[in-house]
């Protein structure tokens, strides 16, 4: 019985943080006030500090969900994918994927929202949420790289470089997004980066 009556409140809440996540996503966490929320979401503000508390409480929540749905997939690819260079690729891919989604503003949350670190009067743990959502893919990478024999890298390179290579291009792959660039152009764009990186062809 006590199930069927929290269902109900559950969904509301469910739905009520995927629809403040786009104004977070789109102006970021400064230039986004409760009102622009209570806007977006449809619910008052002594309803929303209920549900999720405070504006940073609530901006967390959102930057959770935001890594769960559209950061940790592509993760989750480069972890399966035996091949390293097909890994890297599928990552990439998928974050053309997430960049353009349908429905959600373009670009990446966590990009839009990192000049946070060095701004001022914002709270700690909005600070370090951030830092540690934008770890969590150049992490992944490193982690991939760690482990792939010196002669299945391209030559010259580390697994170091690399790992700042393609944290280096996730971002610009946002500001493209950002600017109005499509799915089929950020993809151009990861086919010629990644030509540096031969296939390998061995079975």
């Amino acid at each position: 019985m006590s199930d069927k009556r929290g269902r109900p409140r559950t969904f509301q809440l469910d739905h009520a943080l995927e629809k403040a996540l786009g104004p977070f996503w789109h102006a970021g966490y400064l230039a986004t006030s409760y009102s622009d929320i209570c806007a977006a979401t449809g619910l008052t503000k002594p309803s929303l500090y209920a549900a999720f508390g405070n504006k940073e409480e609530l901006f967390l929540a959102a930057l959770e969900l935001f890594s769960e749905r559209f950061v940790r997939p592509g993760i989750a690819i480069l972890e399966n994918e035996p091949d390293p260079r097909e890994a890297i690729y599928q990552l990439l891919l998928a974050t053309a994927e997430a960049l353009t989604a349908e429905g959600t503003p373009p670009g990446c949350m966590i990009v839009t929202n990192g000049s946070l670190a060095s701004a001022h009067n914002v709270p700690k743990a909005v600070v370090e949420g951030l830092r540690t959502a934008a770890q969590e893919t150049p992490n992944a990478i490193a982690d991939r790289l760690a482990v792939v024999p010196v002669d299945q890298l391209p030559p010259g390179t580390d697994a170091g470089g690399l790992t700042a290579y393609f944290d280096m291009m996730i971002t610009g792959l946002s500001g493209l997004a950002k600017r109005g660039a499509t799915r089929q152009d950020l993809i151009l764009a990861i086919d010629t980066a990644m030509l540096f990186w031969k296939k390998n062809t061995s079975v």
